[in-house]
């Protein structure tokens, strides 16, 4: 409807524009056609009044405010969803963190057992080997005193 309103107003123009008419008369007929005018833009007026009350209708319809009910819903399961996963994403955080954890701490202790015994066995490889060195020294006689 806008469209017609805006193209026949255009048309007017124009036709007025270059018909083939001398000023005073144009003028003339501008003049009278200024009630025409007038009529024109108040059916303009009307027709975005007519349009404005046609979309609040619409957007005040049962079956828009059904989609606009359900859509919230929807919204809202969601968000429900979306905070439930991450409650459960938060609990298994902390079970592989406190599964590293254990496993960490294990695996310490074993290092710290490893490397107490690796230290015994070296202590005692040492005293052996130091052991069979005195014994030979003490075989050889320049390594006695005099």
């Amino acid at each position: 409807m806008k469209k017609l309103l805006l193209g026949l107003l255009g048309g007017v123009s124009l036709g007025l524009l270059f018909a083939p008419e001398k000023g005073k008369d144009l003028r003339k007929k501008l003049a009278s056609s200024d009630n025409a005018l007038k009529e024109f833009g108040n059916a303009f007026v009307l027709a975005g009044k007519d349009a404005s009350t046609e979309v609040q209708e619409l957007i005040d319809s049962e079956e828009i405010q059904e989609l606009l009910s359900k859509g919230k819903v929807k919204a809202e399961d969601i968000l429900a969803k979306g905070k439930d996963l991450s409650a459960v994403g938060k609990a298994e955080l902390k079970q592989v963190i406190g599964k590293a954890k254990e496993t960490t701490e294990s695996a310490v202790k074993n290092i710290k057992n490893h490397a107490c015994c690796a230290k015994d066995k070296a202590t005692a490889v040492a005293d052996r080997v130091k052991d069979k060195i005195t014994e030979k020294k003490s075989g050889f006689s320049f390594f006695s005193k005099k």
